[in-house]
């Protein structure tokens, strides 16, 4: 769930402004009236770019060239969270049972040599 909405607004192919707007007509508007008709808005509520970096063809890079890829949402890093914590299980489960194995072959030494 987004609480707020980020908008950059976009001219000449870079980022002039960010903005907090509800919905991307009004952010569009905001663009347009402010940087002229050229200007729009695209959200970016999930990827850390801001004013002077670069947007063409959907891609936004930072001042150095480099692409700025969007944050995971929230909903993303628990689907992997809850993958890992799968795998973490599988593993301890079979450290569980490799530990057992082990103790018990231990087990069997002692009670040979008892004997």
């Amino acid at each position: 769930m987004i609480a707020q909405r980020i908008w950059a607004l976009i001219a000449e192919n870079k980022v002039q402004n960010t903005i907090v707007c509800e919905t991307y007509p009004a952010a569009d508007e905001l663009a347009k009236l402010t940087l002229g008709t050229d200007a729009f808005a695209v959200e970016i509520t999930q990827i850390p770019t801001g004013i002077g970096d670069s947007y063409e063809n959907g891609i936004f890079k930072d001042k150095q060239g480099n692409v700025i890829n969007p944050l995971p949402t929230a909903e993303q890093e628990v689907t992997v969270l809850k993958s890992e914590l799968a795998t973490a299980k599988e593993i301890n489960d079979t450290l569980i049972i490799d530990n057992l194995a082990m103790q018990s072959q231990i087990d069997d030494i002692a009670v040979s040599l008892l004997v």
